[in-house]
């Protein structure tokens, strides 16, 4: 899978609010690190998070601001959370993730 494919399809994941499809991304061993929570995820706790996540922030939609960095192996990209619709009141949140590449999964996504 292409980097740029990955990162659409990984947002793609986050905006159907389902988190098996999002951490399917992540191969079954690999790591979810969250420095502004300091916590280390594995591919099984990431989906009971992402459960809680999208409870939290039912009302919101993830889109891509900005170019989709790729290097070897590697992608780096920022996104925006933002209210689904203009009518619902709600922060915009701004974040970053940089993700290891293997083959068309993730070892590790980094949010920092």
């Amino acid at each position: 899978m292409q980097a740029t494919n990955f990162v659409e399809s990984y947002m793609n994941a986050c905006n159907q609010r389902n988190p098996v499809a999002v951490v399917d991304h992540l191969q079954a061993h690999g790591t979810y690190f969250d420095i502004p929570e300091n916590t280390i995820y594995s591919h099984n706790e990431l989906i009971v998070s992402m459960r809680n996540f999208f409870v939290k922030y039912r009302n919101m939609r993830w889109r891509l601001i900005g170019d989709i960095l790729i290097g070897q192996n590697t992608v780096a990209y920022q996104y925006q959370m933002r209210p689904t619709n203009k009518k619902t009141s709600g922060e915009l949140i701004d974040g970053t993730e940089f993700i290891t590449l293997h083959g068309e999964t993730a070892t590790t996504i980094t949010k920092p």
